[in-house]
């Protein structure tokens, strides 16, 4: 006589399978989200760094642009802007 599983036996396991992936995809998504926002910690530290550069450079803040902070730009260790979060230099309008 042949052995077959039952069609509750295979219904548990798919059960248990969905759920175990459910939880995985939980678990991804909370990973994923953590490194978005160490990369938009990382970006806001170092456009602190190029604010205080400026501030220093030319004494006041009145002419700074989001050219000097980094925003949008490609100057080399200079944070771009990101995929998942926005940057404005809220001080002129976001120029």
């Amino acid at each position: 006589m042949k052995k077959a599983f039952t069609l509750l036996e295979l219904i548990i396991t798919i059960v248990i399978i969905g759920a175990l992936a459910t939880l995985g995809f939980v678990q991804y998504s909370t990973t994923v989200e953590r490194s978005r926002l160490a990369e938009a910690k990382t970006n806001l530290v170092l456009m602190s760094k190029l604010v205080w550069e400026y501030y220093f450079k030319y004494g006041s803040l009145a002419n700074i642009t989001s050219a000097d902070v980094g925003i949008g730009s490609v100057v080399p260790n200079s944070c771009n802007t990101s995929f998942y979060y926005s940057y404005w230099l809220g001080g002129n309008g976001g120029s």
